[in-house]
């Protein structure tokens, strides 16, 4: 069996499996070719302890670095961001030649790039591979911010849209919390989104215990399996008594993991300690604490120190009659 020419690496990391199968299906059917596709989180990415910043953050970042920096099987790799949505053949995105390292729909900042080709032919990838190492090796800033990346733009149909903008979108923009159908019953992508989930399960690209998994462990809106039992592909027409099962779900990029959880429900942990001079220092002391004290403290000490005056005035005139 040859390997494949092109692939396409799927950055899933925190997606539950429902919207990594549901877009591991559409990806498949929308491909008539040998397609190779790849997912992030099989590769166990570890995090420089230098970039000093959350794994959520972090690890989206680490994956681009890892596909640019190490070649896979295959002349061209697509990276693609697991909350994008793919309506055209994914196969004529590779079809367009090109002599730059990156092709992507816009320039932007390194971490600003969510859906780009990495061509492994072009001979300046070792040039980028090791700028991007460096800049890897000082911080995450460094990295994240590196623009000067020599992109060739892709045709204008592989741009990025929000549901609704263009009707001949081929990529749907699901980057948004409040625009994932996995999230909000209300997304404007959910009827499309829902319709293709139902597809999937009956031709057994998705299982309904997996929409289950992802409920219980808070990766999913609860009202998707109700959804599901209930046949209704447009989650707009749920009746409420489905909607309001998820008033207490909350996306797991803004939920607390159980370490926080646990942080906050225990009483034994200790508290921080005091630092007096950032108190006695602070805006919030200068400008609220001290007219305070000085409105009580002040004609105390006026008071102690006219009587300690006429205490020492008097010892100083009966020393002079001596």
């Amino acid at each position: 069996m040859s390997l494949p020419q092109n692939c396409v690496f799927v950055n899933d990391i925190g997606l539950g499996k429902t919207p990594k199968k549901l877009l591991n299906y559409h990806l498949i059917s929308n491909c008539s070719g040998n397609l190779e596709i790849c997912f992030a989180s099989q590769l166990n990415l570890s995090i420089p302890h230098r970039w000093e910043v959350k794994p959520e953050v972090a690890l989206p970042l680490a994956a681009k670095l890892w596909l640019i920096t190490n070649q896979l099987a295959a002349e061209k790799t697509l990276y693609l961001d697991g909350n994008l949505f793919i309506y055209g053949n994914i196969e004529e995105i590779f079809q367009h030649e090109s002599q730059t390292c990156l092709q992507a729909t816009q320039e932007k900042v390194f971490a600003y790039l969510d859906f780009f080709v990495v061509n492994y032919t072009a001979k300046e990838r070792q040039k980028l591979t090791k700028q991007l190492r460096q800049k890897s090796e000082l911080n995450y800033s460094k990295l994240a911010d590196f623009a000067k990346l020599k992109i060739e733009i892709l045709p204008p149909e592989w741009s990025i849209f929000a549901y609704g903008e263009n009707p001949e979108a081929k990529v749907i923009d699901c980057l948004a919390l409040n625009s994932r159908p996995w999230y909000s019953c209300f997304a404007p992508f959910g009827k499309e989104w829902s319709m293709s989930l139902f597809s999937a399960i009956e031709k057994g690209y998705l299982d309904v215990e997996d929409i289950q998994q992802d409920v219980a462990a808070g990766l999913v809106r609860p009202s998707l399996l109700k959804q599901i039992e209930l046949g209704i592909d447009n989650p707009f027409a749920l009746p409420e008594t489905a909607i309001c099962l998820d008033l207490n779900f909350t996306p797991p990029e803004l939920a607390l993991s159980k370490e926080q959880i646990e942080r906050l429900n225990s009483t034994t942990f200790k508290l921080p300690e005091k630092n007096w001079l950032r108190v006695y220092f602070s805006r919030y002391f200068i400008e609220q604490e001290l007219p305070r004290l000085k409105k009580k403290m002040i004609p105390k000490i006026q008071k102690k120190f006219k009587k300690n005056f006429h205490r020492m005035k008097g010892k100083i005139k009966s020393v002079v009659k001596r």
